[in-house]
């Protein structure tokens, strides 16, 4: 490990989570993992680590028999694809060509979604775990395909989980009976920000960028009226008597300096990500793991939210990486730039 006298805090901290997610050893191929292998390859790109692409690659070929069966298997894909890109390592195409094969069958929802669960409802989670990797396999691989399905996901999800009126994305909707679960998951609204974000930097100009770019600006300013005094955001927004939400809370934070640097929120909103960042920063332990993150969460009530377990966990550490390394990179960090040549 580096001297850390000779470092800034942020390449502290970026050290410090690289070493904590590795040592954590995730091999599962689903969506927690996936996050925190994009974190590591994000990481191996912008550092020039090959501690973090050997720790993506071994993730890969542990898995490179893996059929894909359920959309929480998409995230993952996203990795694998891009490692592919770095590196030519075919193993990772064909693990991501598994999960647009599988999409190629998959049942959708009304509005067009990919269905999340026997009960036909569309988690809105989906638009940044499958929107993104659609982008880039168009762009990687060339398929008219995936950048349909990625423009099609994109209007599914604002059409079927955005409330205007109260500026925040529903968790799920159910698309059997048309109604959006009634309390705001603030990690939902921390996947859509994120999503929106990445989709404008990889699609092609026009497909749906204006109206993102709006949506966005009015779940920003909804976002910092529900920031906590700490600099975080509550499980349940609007709900101060559930647990602050350490991963969210990262995701926001993240959003929001990626919002500044697009321009589409103004400058003011860089000092809410920094409280946020400060506060996360917190929760990253001596070792790495970040704390404070709450466990895999189905949709409930605020008393169901608040009984979910916290903990460290991959998503907890990707997202926290992923926020450290858009602070330390700024627009070197934008997914449109993975490509290496």
């Amino acid at each position: 490990m580096q001297d850390t006298k000779q470092l800034s805090s942020d390449d502290v901290i970026i050290d410090r989570l690289i070493t904590g997610t590795i040592d954590l050893k995730y091999r599962e191929w689903n969506w927690g993992e996936g996050v925190a292998h994009y974190g590591l390859l994000r990481a191996a790109k912008l550092l020039d680590s090959d501690r973090c692409l050997g720790e993506v690659e071994g993730f890969l070929h542990a898995n490179k028999d893996f059929q894909p069966y359920r959309p929480e298997q998409i995230m993952p894909a996203l990795p694998s694809l891009l490692f592919y890109e770095m590196t030519g390592d075919e193993v990772g195409l064909t693990l991501a060509t598994r999960v647009v094969d599988m999409l190629r069958a998959h049942p959708r929802s009304r509005h067009g979604a990919f269905i999340a669960t026997p009960v036909r409802s569309a988690w809105v989670d989906y638009i940044y775990e499958t929107v993104p990797f659609l982008y880039h396999y168009d762009r990687i691989v060339g398929s008219d395909e995936c950048r349909r399905w990625a423009v099609e996901q994109t209007a599914a999800y604002l059409m079927s989980c955005w409330n205007a009126h109260d500026g925040l994305f529903a968790h799920v909707y159910y698309d059997d009976v048309g109604v959006t679960t009634p309390f705001y998951w603030a990690r939902a609204n921390g996947w859509v920000a994120l999503g929106m974000a990445e989709i404008v930097e990889l699609a092609p100009t026009g497909d749906l960028t204006p109206v993102l770019a709006r949506v966005f600006a009015q779940l920003a300013e909804t976002l910092v009226e529900c920031q906590q005094p700490s600099g975080l955001w509550t499980t349940v927004l609007r709900d101060p008597r559930t647990d602050v939400e350490v991963s969210a809370s990262a995701m926001i934070s993240l959003a929001l300096r990626q919002g500044v640097r697009l321009g589409w929120i103004d400058e003011g909103f860089r000092e809410a990500a920094d409280k946020a960042w400060n506060a996360v920063t917190g929760y990253v332990g001596p070792t790495g793991h970040v704390g404070g993150v709450s466990a895999e969460t189905p949709p409930g009530d605020a008393d169901f939210y608040q009984e979910i377990p916290i903990g460290t966990y991959p998503w907890g550490q990707g997202f926290t990486l992923l926020a450290a390394l858009e602070r330390k990179f700024g627009a070197e960090f934008d997914s449109s730039r993975m490509v290496t040549a």
